[in-house]
């Protein structure tokens, strides 16, 4: 029909109506070509946002966790609230909880940027390097963590590169105070 049209208000050759078919076909794959190619760029952008703001949250979450319950705070060796550890078994429980949360967030945190996310962008190794700096700071703040971590059941429970991670920042963290020591 559409040929029959163009063909009355326009003088083609018979080559061009006979390719007619073939031409459209060829725009649209080239336009749906553009489109998938532009889609594909937002949607990536898009998860690396969502994947920012997520963890974003989960940090949101556990400094709530922190302001519901004060006394978790001890989880650092050196906290500005001045909270003390108490060892009763609820507290020791609870601040074990906290430090397993800090954990598992950091184990996704890590592998999302180590792993899954295939060609950092700018954005990503800010964002990465930020965690990272809070992961070693948490680490070097909490001997409990520290403790923690050497546990057998911990070592059951991450992943192995995830593991040797986070004991790179402990033997770091160990040699920087076995150096200040000496000094």
């Amino acid at each position: 029909m559409l040929v029959v049209i163009l063909k009355l208000l326009i003088p083609m050759s018979d080559w061009i109506l006979k390719n007619l078919e073939a031409m459209i076909a060829g725009l649209a794959f080239l336009f749906s070509a553009v489109v998938f190619a532009r889609t594909e760029k937002f949607n990536r952008k898009i998860l690396r946002e969502t994947i920012r703001t997520n963890y974003t949250t989960a940090l949101f979450e556990i400094d709530k966790k922190l302001i519901e319950c004060p006394e978790l705070w001890a989880i650092y060796d050196q906290n500005v609230s001045g909270i003390q550890k108490v060892d009763t078994p609820s507290e020791k429980g609870k601040r074990i909880a906290l430090l397993y949360l800090h954990f598992n967030l950091f184990e996704s945190v890590y592998t999302t940027y180590n792993n899954v996310l295939r060609k950092l962008n700018k954005a990503d190794r800010e964002f990465w390097e930020t965690w990272r700096n809070y992961i070693q700071e948490f680490i070097e703040g909490s001997s409990e963590a520290r403790e923690l971590f050497y546990n057998p059941s911990f070592q059951l429970v991450y992943r192995e590169s995830y593991k040797n991670f986070i004991k790179s920042i402990i033997e770091e963290f160990e040699e920087k105070q076995r150096l200040a020591t000496n000094a």
